[in-house]
């Protein structure tokens, strides 16, 4: 990890399976690390913990926290149905914006995954430590159906190994850039002169 480059942490909350998160930078040529990744079957005050040491350990710099859309406005327990997992991980220092449940950055994931013709590598780079991302972009497929009338109008990917590229689909609906990122967005300043209404 590069403590220079912004990160984008992406938090994917679940009641019955593991919660799971990516850490991924973006470097000045708008590529894309996955520097750590990694599951918690606990509480969100233990996943936090945990997410916050890594966070530290590897010097990373948040720029963005993006949480999965469709659990994350969901009730985090049965007890107290008001309280949603953005809510859970937010009281406990994880404040996540609500990510893009677009498909187009499926689309966007497999553009930078292909090897840019000049560089003859891809835009997105995995580090080592996280083989379970790379498992599961080797096994993410569409679901399959027995028969015409079980097909949807659009294909879905199957529940089975979707997590961290399902993640990832967030972070490319995020139109992630370094300058944006690290600066913030440029302000949009008009020439000539302004005119006033009455």
């Amino acid at each position: 990890p590069n403590p220079r480059w912004p990160t984008i942490f992406a938090l994917d909350p679940h009641p019955r399976k593991p919660h799971m998160w990516l850490h991924i930078q973006v470097d000045p040529s708008d590529d894309l690390w996955v520097t750590t990744c990694g599951e918690n079957v606990h509480e969100p005050l233990e996943a936090a913990a945990e997410i916050l040491a890594q966070e530290r350990e590897n010097l990373l710099s948040i720029a963005q926290r993006l949480i999965d859309p469709n659990m994350g406005r969901s009730p985090a327990s049965a007890k107290n149905r008001e309280e949603t997992w953005q809510d859970a991980f937010d009281q406990v220092g994880l404040r996540c914006d609500l990510a893009s449940d677009s498909a187009v950055g499926r689309a966007l994931l497999d553009e930078y995954l292909r090897p840019d013709q000049y560089r003859e590598q891809p835009r997105v780079h995995i580090h080592p430590s996280c083989g379970a991302v790379v498992d599961q972009l080797k096994r993410y497929s569409w679901d399959n159906f027995r028969t015409r009338d079980e097909r949807g109008t659009k294909e879905v990917p199957r529940d089975k190994y979707d997590d961290y590229p399902t993640l990832l689909k967030y972070v490319m609906n995020s139109n992630p850039s370094f300058s944006v990122l690290r600066e913030g967005a440029p302000i949009i300043k008009r020439t000539g002169t302004r005119r006033r209404g009455y």
